[in-house]
């Protein structure tokens, strides 16, 4: 299945169509192989979940995948996930001082972390609010 006719100018008007009124199966629609990489990537969340090898279309659509979750793969253990993505380097640790802050958070060296925070939040360089109220800036 091919969609739609016109290229990218036909891609552009359905994404538009999208935005105003949510076309049904646009999760489908977003995963059909001749889809545009920038529509793919706007849309990453709608993607099918990277397995250790990534998801078809290549590093950059298995990095913005992977920032809307892993681990919800019930063929594939988390740690063969995240070993493989990072193996195939689909995913890197470039970024030392993230990973210490994400290191402090899980062994509980981050007085201020939350542990019921969202992955999100557990990966960013943003503070979860503990108990609803955001921790005073200055400490």
């Amino acid at each position: 299945m091919s969609l739609p006719p016109g290229g990218p100018m036909g891609w552009t008007a359905l994404e538009a169509a999208h935005a105003q009124e949510p076309l049904p199966h646009w999760q489908d629609i977003v995963r059909l192989d001749d889809a545009p990489e920038g529509v793919r990537l706007r849309h990453a969340a709608l993607l099918p979940e990277p397995g250790p090898d990534g998801i078809p279309g290549g590093a950059r659509l298995t990095r913005e995948r992977a920032r809307h979750g892993l681990a919800g793969l019930f063929h594939c253990a988390p740690s063969t996930q995240l070993d493989g993505l990072l193996t195939t380097r689909l995913l890197d640790g470039t970024d030392p001082t993230a990973w210490r802050r994400v290191a402090e958070r899980l062994t509980g060296l981050d007085p201020e972390w939350d542990p019921v925070s969202t992955v999100e939040a557990l990966l960013t360089d943003q503070r979860a609010p503990m108990g609803g109220v955001r921790p005073v800036s200055g400490r």
